[in-house]
């Protein structure tokens, strides 16, 4: 039997900080299948939850590896990804829409709260922890 190799990383959180992470994941629960997945309104509007990671498991040959060499050239060569302005262009016009921005794009910080006010969904606590 071959030696197995590890790497040891220091702690990031400290105890109190991992703690803090185990009681946000058991009061989140469980992750569902992509079946079971809402359907988001707004930016990717009718598309599943994860639907990204789907995409990319078909467009890697799902789990045969099956892959369209033209395909695999503009995987290589990322010439088909979406830039990070891109990303923040297509937030700014969704946010536009309900008029959660008006005028003037805000600044990274203030941009990066609405985006998470307006997207981001926070489970409401167990009944034990309210």
């Amino acid at each position: 039997m071959q030696p197995s190799n590890y790497v040891g990383f220091d702690l990031l959180l400290g105890e109190a900080g991992a703690d803090a992470i185990m009681r946000l994941a058991e009061r989140w629960g469980t992750y569902k299948t992509y079946a079971e997945e809402p359907v988001f309104e707004g930016l990717g509007e009718g598309l599943p939850a994860r639907f990204d990671a789907a995409f990319n498991f078909v467009k890697t040959g799902g789990r045969f590896g099956r892959r369209d060499e033209a395909e695999a050239r503009v995987s290589a060569d990322h010439s088909r990804n979406i830039r990070p302005d891109e990303i923040v262009e297509r937030l700014v016009t969704d946010l536009r829409k309900p008029g959660r921005i008006d005028g003037e794009t805000p600044d990274g910080r203030e941009l990066a709260f609405t985006i998470v006010d307006e997207y981001v969904r926070f489970p409401e606590p167990r009944p034990e922890e309210a």
